[in-house]
Parts: C-alpha cells; sequence; structure tokens
C-alpha cells in the first residue's frame, strides 16, 4: 500500500508566493512630497535655502553691527500644519546664530506631515559699490508698516512704497543719488539725495526720515 506524500508549505513560503499577487492589486505607492523653495536672495548678503517648501516667511536682514561672514544651518521640526514647532542651529558663526534662529522659527512650510527639515542661511557682507547692493525691500527709519522697493539698473534707481502711493527715479550724483519722489496726491519733491551707508545696510536722505534694513 502505497502512502500518498504529504503535501505542506512553510508560512515563509506561502508568503513569498503570494507577494507578487498583492503587489500587482496593492502597488506600492512613494509618499507624496512636496518640492523645496529654491534659494532665495533677501537682499545684498543674504541667500536662504529653505530646504522645503516655505508658504510664509519674514526677509532674513543681515545684523548692521556685524562684520562677520557665514553660513547658518537650522534643522527644524515642522508640524502637520507646516508651522515651525522646534527649531535649532547645527553650525554657523556664533554672531549670526541668533538673527537665523529667530527667523526660522517663524516660517511656515507647505504642510506635508511631521517632518525635519534642514535649512541654510549663507550671510556675506557687500560694500554700497557693489551693483546690486540697494536692490531689495527696504524700511523707514520712523515707526510703521511702511516698506519701500528699490531697483538699481545701471545708472538708474527707482524706489517705490510697497503701497503704491510714493514712487521716484534717481541718478548718480556723487558718491550717492539725487532725483525726485512722487506722491500719490500729485506732491512732488525734487532734489531728493539718498546716499548709501558704505555697508550697503541703511540709505540716509536730505529728509526727515531714512531707509535702514
Amino acid at each position: 500500500m502505497m502512502v500518498p506524500e504529504a503535501v505542506g508549505m512553510s508560512k515563509l513560503s506561502l508568503l513569498a508566493s503570494l507577494a507578487p499577487v498583492a503587489l500587482w492589486i496593492f502597488p506600492l505607492r512613494a509618499p507624496a512630497q512636496t518640492i523645496a523653495s529654491p534659494p532665495v536672495a533677501d537682499g545684498p548678503g543674504v541667500v536662504v535655502e529653505p530646504g522645503a517648501k516655505v508658504l510664509e516667511r519674514q526677509p532674513v536682514v543681515f545684523p548692521s553691527a556685524i562684520t562677520v561672514n557665514g553660513s547658518v544651518t537650522v534643522k527644524s521640526t515642522v508640524g502637520a500644519s507646516g508651522a515651525v514647532v522646534d527649531a535649532r542651529v547645527v553650525r554657523g558663526p556664533d554672531a549670526l546664530r541668533r538673527v537665523a534662529l529667530l527667523n526660522v522659527l517663524n516660517w511656515r512650510f507647505a504642510p506635508d506631515g511631521v517632518r525635519t527639515v534642514q535649512s541654510t542661511i549663507r550671510f556675506a557682507s557687500v560694500s554700497s559699490h557693489d551693483n546690486g547692493c540697494l536692490n531689495g525691500i527696504w524700511a523707514q527709519d520712523q515707526v510703521s508698516d511702511w516698506r519701500w522697493r528699490f531697483q538699481r539698473q545701471g545708472d538708474r534707481l527707482t524706489i517705490s512704497r510697497t503701497d503704491g502711493f510714493v514712487s521716484g527715479t534717481f541718478a548718480p550724483a556723487g558718491n550717492g543719488w539725487s532725483g525726485q519722489l512722487r506722491w500719490g496726491n500729485g506732491e512732488t519733491w525734487n532734489g531728493v539725495a539718498l546716499s548709501p551707508a558704505e555697508n550697503c545696510r541703511e540709505v540716509r536722505t536730505n529728509q526727515s526720515w531714512w531707509f535702514k534694513r
């Protein structure tokens, strides 16, 4: 009498045989990832590499009393909503760490689950003689929310208040610039002088106010 051969299969063999079927029914999908924001020049001497897509942040300003250069790397814990819930400086010059950290703590990234994001902010001092020194956003020394946009193209400098109420054009004059401001109420101020500081972080005027970064 012949005894039929026992038929059996281990759990490991069974799982291996079913794997192709499972993959066909439930194909693997890579988790969705947001595209990182490209490096951004916030102003003279400051370039920000966010490391992930940023929805909201304030421009980083080169500290006026600092003369050192360098890069500061910040590692952030980002919550599900995209807000930074914690951050620490990984590396960078001591004199630049505080300004970088305080800025990053107020960023809001695109929502993409709880995660860690590493960002780098590069600081390099510039001179008022550099062509792009004045380009960017400036604040008035007065306590207000007014901001001004400066744009230099060759020997022409245009400035405008971001609310659109004031704008002006200037031409080189000695070590500074001379031109006029046109106001939304129809007034025109002629003979306005702008005198950038050597480190390009302040612009003095012959008016009752001046600009700063």
